[in-house]
């Protein structure tokens, strides 16, 4: 039997490391997400306007995390990565209605964001209410730039 020499050894764990992992890039995708939107809704929480860049970075934070320890740019990186950009668009429009209204009825946003969670009509309620032509504007360009930047 032959064994193999302790550089190709060493070789073959530097391959498999460069080798491409969707879950990993899927977790970090995730985790971007996650970060994205809460900067989405507390930013807008805080200014109480939504702009462009938001959608940018969002979309520009999934992808590279997506890119980066995914390590590849598959057409299924970009797919994902532009429907976590989606996701983090529209958890951070929650986020910021959840504090808009904990706000407004001077409630704890805690308890605001368990009472919408355990109730989705109410969300669906407001997503509708609060809906503008733009929104979709800005959830393009999230999904557009998370997809761009994942396979690149």
């Amino acid at each position: 039997m032959i064994e193999p020499s302790a550089p190709h050894a060493v070789q073959t764990l530097d391959d498999q490391e460069r080798q491409p992992s969707l879950l990993l890039g899927v977790i970090a995708g995730g985790i971007a997400m996650l970060i994205g939107a809460v900067l989405w809704g507390v930013i807008t929480y805080a200014t109480e306007y939504q702009v462009s860049y938001m959608a940018i970075g969002l979309g520009a934070l999934v992808g590279v995390a997506m890119h980066k320890l995914g390590r590849g740019g598959s057409l299924t990186a970009g797919i994902i990565a532009a429907l976590l950009s989606l996701a983090g668009c529209l958890l951070g429009n929650f986020f910021f209605y959840t504090g808009a209204i904990s706000k407004s009825e001077g409630m704890p946003f805690l308890d605001v964001l368990f009472a919408l969670v355990i109730d989705p009509s109410i969300v669906m309620e407001i997503f509708s209410a609060a809906f503008e032509i733009m929104d979709l504007l800005f959830y393009a360009i999230a999904m557009y730039v998370g997809f761009s930047v994942a396979r690149k």
